[in-house]
């Protein structure tokens, strides 16, 4: 099990969520919900929400290559729609810091 206060649990649990979420839910999911197609919704979530998660996803792909880093689209898509319900970075960051958390436990 990881040591909880080991550099890589705090840089990858702590430090990245809140980087990755002011970066893409705060100004890249926030400039899309102003365009007029950013805001249009299906089954809850915004057209913003799902560009982005795409962005993250192929981010996430890019920096680990494997087929797991696609694992990351469902959970962005969560992190979005708090943002979004919310109006606030909060709850997504929170979320994201709670999921990094226990993937690095998982299997470290």
């Amino acid at each position: 099990m990881a040591d909880l206060w080991s550099r890589r649990f705090i840089v990858v649990a702590i430090i990245f969520p809140i980087f990755e979420e002011i970066v893409f839910r705060g100004v890249l999911q926030g400039w899309m919900l102003k365009k007029s197609w950013g805001g249009r919704k299906k089954f809850g979530i915004s057209s913003a929400n799902v560009a982005v998660s795409i962005v993250f996803t192929a981010l996430h792909v890019v920096r680990r290559v494997g087929v797991i880093s696609v694992g990351v689209f469902v959970p962005s898509l969560v992190f979005g729609y708090f943002r979004e319900r919310y109006d606030n970075l909060t709850a997504s960051i929170g979320l994201h810091i709670f999921y990094n958390s226990g993937f690095v436990l998982l299997f470290s």
